[in-house]
């Protein structure tokens, strides 16, 4: 997959190092592989090599996702109003900018901010990574931390800070990228002696995830009347009638990614386009139900029935 997404060369692999309190699970890794037993190789006394694993670039592999797609840049969208069998997405001024069957709300660190969706609890953390002249590594490395061979040098990183910790943005880009060459020093020492950390280029990005680690994908929940509806689980009762849970129709959710955002967004689009028209859900039940919105709201209630 990653070849055809950005047309370059077939993938060199990913060799995973683990830390040495993760050494017994790597082995057991490699004695009973989850996948063909060729996918997997030793590379090392605590490393193992994914063979058929690879790093894409993100923006080559977007372009080919988004390839046939009616894109509509500079719109903001403010509300959203339920008409009929449709939803009208309206801009800040009030106007109304599309009307659609079906809306995926998938907006990152700003999902919340709508009112359809402000009841998740989103957490938000900056990461940085860094990337210029350098040894290229031979194939991808992780961690925890990674290095990847990148526009002829090399690219690491990425940090996980909690927004509004540093005085000010610099002070984050200077900590962060210093942060960011230790870990490389430790994954990789000889990839780290041969940069010039004044010759480095950074970004950094806002990256949005749930409590819980896992990811939202499902149809949005009516959250008050979900509440009123469930009422009863507060006080250990089952609910006092036996209508479906009332949901906004139409209306999807998809956000938490973390920093896996280019591996789950796909099957998770899948897995809403497959709800949306009718067809096969190739994920099980209790991976739907811990990916589903309203897990935080069952969750809201039971902590009032203890």
């Amino acid at each position: 997959a990653p070849a055809r997404l950005n047309g370059s060369a077939p993938p060199r692999g990913v060799e995973v190092r683990a830390e040495p309190r993760a050494s017994a699970a790597l082995a057991d890794l490699l004695a009973d592989p989850p996948l063909p037993p060729d996918w997997f190789a030793q590379a090392g006394e605590h490393a193992a090599l994914h063979i058929h694993a690879g790093s894409i670039d993100p923006k080559a592999a977007i372009a080919r996702m988004l390839d046939g797609a009616e894109l509509l840049f500079e719109a903001p969208i403010e509300t959203l109003e339920r008409a009929g069998d449709s939803w009208i997405l309206r801009g800040p001024d009030g106007r109304a900018r599309l009307k659609a069957d079906a809306v995926v709300l998938a907006c990152g660190a700003e999902l919340a901010r709508l009112a359809s969706a402000a009841f998740l609890p989103i957490q938000i953390s900056r990461g940085q990574i860094e990337w210029g002249e350098g040894a290229a590594p031979e194939r991808a490395l992780m961690q925890g931390n990674y290095a990847a061979p990148f526009d002829g040098g090399i690219l690491f990183g990425a940090t996980f800070d909690r927004v509004g910790e540093s005085a000010s943005e610099a002070d984050d880009i200077a900590s962060a990228r210093a942060r960011n060459l230790a870990a490389l020093a430790q994954l990789a020492p000889e990839l780290a002696a041969a940069i010039d950390p004044t010759k480095l280029n950074s970004r950094a990005a806002l990256r949005a995830s749930m409590p819980d680690f896992a990811p939202v994908a499902g149809l949005a929940p009516d959250a008050p009347a979900w509440l009123a509806h469930f009422a009863g689980l507060a006080h250990g009762r089952p609910p006092e009638t036996s209508a479906p849970p009332p949901v906004h129709e139409g209306l999807y959710v998809l956000g938490g990614l973390g920093a896996r955002g280019l591996t789950l967004a796909p099957i998770l689009g899948e897995r809403i386009a497959a709800e949306m028209f009718g067809e096969p859900q190739m994920l099980s039940q209790s991976v739907l139900d811990a990916l589903h919105p309203a897990r935080f709201l069952l969750r809201a209630l039971k902590r009032g029935s203890g």
